[in-house]
């Protein structure tokens, strides 16, 4: 196949400039191969960015090319497409002294300042900002002097690596004191100070916005005869386009790599992305990629990759005319990429992840004491199951999968827009039992927490609702479209994306397993803010008979229940009292103290639901239940009675209906959507009692009253 180089030695004869452009190459490129071969002292975790990359670069320009266009090529064109290739980088190199000055920049310092503690350079930065102690300190390890001089390294290649295009141009155009490097980039005044010029202002583009190529001239005059005529922004766009393509298996210096040791783990993913690729052609134009990758972040950094890619090529195709000569051909196109995550495709090859209209949102939830507690995770789970086993039960009522007799004609169904929740009794409740399961894991020392529910399941785009953190439920135009008719006592509560992000206080990953209907099943990860905010998806194959619902599980450390507080007269105070040190066989004291403990959370946050919570405490094995407790509402279902003779309905769209036996009276307010159970004073009942309820959930005064003057205005 013709090559640039082979293109650039064929104009020799045509005229003497062209024949020195060619030596002036040749002698670049040996001493270019020896400088660039330093970029691993500042680089040592990088891939490799000496003269192989720059031939890989030239490579694959020349793949897009094909020979014909190569042939359109005039001479200094192609020199500076060559040149480009070997010099784009070479603001990676550092020399002494100018780290030991970067380290003295109050720049440098606010960078290492701002690092944040989710990036993976962030434990580096502590190592300078938090000082572990001197040689005289017992508690120093040893090799503390290992772990700063890499984070030295790591630090300062990060800073650097960030504006290094620019060092490049200011390194080739002789604007850099003190350069890291010996070369003459004029070549004894024989290039042109504008060619000289150009050649650095293609490398600053290199790591520059799309748009920024569009700084340049379409076409200039080159060094040679009037014919020669150099399109600098194609220069750039190729050159932009080879490095991205520069992503083959082998990029990394293995024996190099063992003997690093520890590094960030951006640089893990990268090296896994490049080791992972299983299928890669250039040719004819069009570019092909495929992946399949080991972990989450390999796969993230592919998928980065891949869209740097797609959107260059995408850039290059809307403004090609604009870019390069006449009758040049089409731009480039990306006509097959696939990105596996072991073995399997994932929709749209992205993964989700959490979106948040303002970090203090997230804040709020990881960092500010706005719960009781810091368990309180669990009411929220428990909540969200509440929640889908109410829209479950929409569907199957609008399904009829679900009747109710009308107690005055049995020969036919409550409408459903008559219904009220005192409507459902205990036996159509109880078919959506939500079920929380806890146990003691000893060898990890930490509490495995799990809650499932019979519900709606997770859809595909429910999922995508979920990441959306700050939108509640009410807000989002597809479910006002779904739910459209739905019974208000029904609706959800609030937002699921909030909710879910108060596990985050405990745990960086929860787990979850749902079977949404008419969908399959998904096996989902979310990850906290800490670890990237991803949502990972993936299908399950499963022999598991059909049935709905959800099941989230996740683990709380031990440590979590350092500093925990409990009531005197509940739940906990109560079992610990029963508990016979001497003869209680199921678990040791302090590990059911654990398990206890989370019950007393749930019997407080959580005993007004409107369907049954059931919560079983496993032992060792996680088989045999060593007890056992159900949380349900006290709703007073059965006295609600709908013959005309007890039922009252007033103008307002009150309706109550009286048990004279029992004293009890029950009430429902269609205009606030609030059930009542009242409770008067006889000789069965020592005190006046009222209970509100709003969506199955008891309501305190203050959210009583907050509820009814919203509703006012």
């Amino acid at each position: 196949m013709l090559t640039l180089e082979d293109q650039l030695i064929s104009f020799r004869d045509y005229d003497s400039v062209y024949a020195h452009l060619y030596e002036l190459w040749k002698n670049a490129k040996f001493d270019l191969e020896k400088i660039l071969q330093n970029v691993v002292l500042s680089f040592p975790h990088y891939s490799l960015h000496n003269a192989s990359h720059s031939e890989m670069i030239i490579r694959y320009i020349e793949a897009v090319l094909g020979e014909e266009r190569i042939k359109m090529l005039k001479p200094t064109e192609i020199w500076l497409m060559l040149m480009s290739a070997y010099t784009h980088d070479i603001g990676m190199l550092i020399s002494d002294k100018e780290i030991r000055s970067i380290w003295k920049d109050d720049k440098f310092k606010d960078y290492i300042e701002g690092i944040s503690d989710s990036s993976d350079l962030y434990r580096y930065a502590q190592y300078i900002l938090k000082p572990q102690g001197n040689r005289e300190n017992l508690d120093l390890p040893s090799d503390w002097p290992v772990d700063v001089k890499m984070a030295v390294i790591y630090l300062t290649a990060d800073y650097v690596r960030r504006r290094h295009s620019d060092r490049s141009r200011d390194i080739i155009t002789s604007r850099f004191d003190n350069p890291p490097l010996c070369f003459d980039f004029s070549f004894l005044h024989f290039i042109k100070e504008r060619i000289q010029l150009l050649l650095g202002k293609l490398a600053s583009l290199h790591g520059a916005s799309f748009d920024d190529i569009f700084t340049l001239e379409k076409c200039c005059q080159g060094m040679g005869q009037a014919d020669d005529i150099v399109y600098p922004r194609r220069i750039a766009a190729f050159l932009r386009l080879g490095d991205l393509l520069d992503l083959d298996n082998k990029r990394f210096d293995e024996n190099a790599y063992t003997l690093i040791g520890d590094v960030p783990a951006t640089t893990e993913a990268h090296r896994n992305k490049h080791a992972s690729l299983e299928h890669f052609l250039v040719r004819d134009n069009k570019i092909e990629v495929a992946y399949d990758c080991p972990t989450e972040d390999a796969y993230l950094a592919a998928s980065s990759w891949i869209s740097y890619l797609k959107q260059e090529t995408e850039n290059l195709a809307l403004r090609w005319n604009d870019i390069v000569s006449d009758g040049f051909g089409s731009a480039p196109v990306v006509t097959s990429c696939k990105i596996k995550l072991n073995g399997e495709l994932i929709q749209g090859n992205a993964l989700n992840s959490f979106k948040f209209t303002k970090d203090t949102i997230f804040e709020l939830l990881q960092g500010a004491n706005i719960y009781r507690n810091q368990f309180a995770c669990v009411r929220e789970l428990i909540q969200n199951a509440d929640d889908a086993s109410k829209l479950r039960l929409w569907e199957d009522l609008k399904a009829g999968n679900v009747t109710i007799p009308d107690p005055n004609n049995q020969n036919k169904n409550l409408k459903l827009t008559e219904l009220i929740p005192f409507d459902i009794k205990d036996e159509i409740r109880n078919r959506y039992p939500i079920e929380v399961t806890l146990q003691y894991d000893e060898k990890e020392k930490r509490v495995h927490v799990i809650i499932s529910d019979k519900g709606i399941g997770i859809s595909e785009q429910q999922l995508k609702q979920m990441g959306n953190v700050s939108e509640s439920w009410h807000m989002r135009s597809d479910n006002k479209r779904l739910y459209a008719n739905m019974l208000n006592w029904l609706t959800p509560t609030g937002a699921f994306g909030l909710g879910l992000q108060s596990v985050f206080q405990l745990t960086d990953t929860l787990h979850c397993v749902t079977y949404p209907r008419h969908e399959d099943a998904k096996e989902i990860i979310f990850r906290s803010k800490q670890k990237g905010g991803r949502i990972t998806t993936s299908n399950l194959v499963t022999e598991e008979s059909y049935r709905d619902g959800t099941t989230f599980d996740f683990f709380i450390p031990e440590v979590a229940f350092s500093h925990v507080s409990w009531s005197i007269g509940g739940l906990l105070d109560q079992k610990l009292n029963e508990i016979d040190p001497f003869e209680y066989t199921g678990l040791d004291i302090e590990k059911a103290f654990l398990l206890y403990y989370i019950v007393d959370c749930i019997y407080y946050d959580v005993n007004n639901n409107f369907f049954p919570i059931k919560i079983k405490i496993k032992g060792k094995d996680g088989k045999e239940d060593l007890d056992e407790f159900q949380v349900s509402q006290k709703w007073n279902y059965e006295e609600w009675n709908r013959d005309p003779n007890r039922l009252m309905t007033t103008k307002d769209g009150l309706s109550v209906t009286y048990d004279y036996e029992k004293n009890i009276a029950l009430a429902y307010d269609k205009k606030f959507g609030i059930s009542y159970v009242i409770r008067i004073k006889n000789d069965k009942n020592s005190s006046h009692g009222t209970r509100a309820f709003f969506k199955g959930v008891r309501l305190d005064s203050s959210q009583f009253n907050n509820l009814t003057q919203t509703s006012h205005t």
